[in-house]
């Protein structure tokens, strides 16, 4: 754990083993390493060596305007190449992977098309929804679950994902951890199929909050970290799980005054 709470410090890249706190002069969702420059973009959209960034703008219901994916220069923030899809639908970048940009319906509907960076020619390879490579992570709620957590954050209660399933590059899906009663969230470790995982629930009569960290190794391969209940100390309490970031290194996480 490294204490971040040094006055005036909000973003800031760490220098190791020293720890040492560089303002990071935060513009942007990603910094990329390749241009040392903050970009408007998540990881997903920036192109496997750094040098190009994918974006979807310009889409409007009404008065009706397509969505136009604009490839980026990441070093200068200048259009390489400006692509308009070929109907009005609203779509979104879901990669940039080294055979193309992925572009798909912003409304998680069937459909993935291919752009080329360098010519800017679209093809539509699937009717389907996207696979992306190595697999995909999907947040279940399972239906044999007789008591399901609920967010209320839309203003109206949604159950939440007590199952977490793993879908392989040919489509087989099979369930890595199921808590029922549960409320999960998760994050990827890169680079290999594990998963770090916050399990959490309200208890109805007595508002409790119960808490687990989790190490899922693997289907129904699950090992417990840490958690606390109500209000136990724990030196996790102040954990935000939901700021996670996975890298090489493992997954970075902040609290109110700590980086985990």
């Amino acid at each position: 754990m490294l204490d971040v709470s040094k006055p005036g410090v909000n973003d800031a890249f760490i220098t190791f083993p020293a720890g040492t706190l560089t303002p990071a002069g935060t513009d942007g969702w990603n910094y990329d390493w390749a241009v040392e420059r903050w970009l408007p973009v998540g990881r997903n959209a920036i192109s496997p060596d750094g040098r190009r960034y994918a974006i979807a703008r310009d889409w409007s219901p009404g008065p009706p305007a397509p969505t136009r994916v604009h490839v980026v220069d990441a070093a200068t923030g200048a259009d390489l190449r400006v692509t308009v899809m070929p109907d009005s639908r609203h779509y979104a970048v879901a990669d940039f992977t080294s055979s193309g940009v992925i572009v798909v319906p912003f409304e998680a509907a069937p459909g993935v098309w291919r752009l080329d960076p360098d010519t800017g020619a679209l093809t539509k390879f699937s009717d389907g929804f996207y696979q992306p490579p190595g697999g995909e992570w999907i947040g279940v709620v399972d239906p044999r679950d007789p008591d399901h957590q609920f967010s209320h954050a839309t203003g109206s209660p949604v159950a939440q994902p007590d199952r977490i399933d793993r879908r392989d590059d040919a489509g087989n899906t099979t369930t890595w951890i199921y808590r029922p009663g549960y409320s999960l969230y998760w994050f990827a470790f890169a680079g290999s199929p594990l998963l770090l995982v916050q399990a959490s629930r309200v208890d109805p009569a007595s508002g409790t909050e119960d808490y687990e960290f989790l190490l899922v190794l693997g289907p129904g391969r699950v090992a417990r970290l840490a958690g606390y209940s109500g209000q136990q100390l724990s030196l996790y309490r102040d954990l935000a799980f939901t700021t996670g970031l996975a890298d090489d290194h493992g997954i970075w996480m902040s609290g109110s005054d700590s980086l985990y």
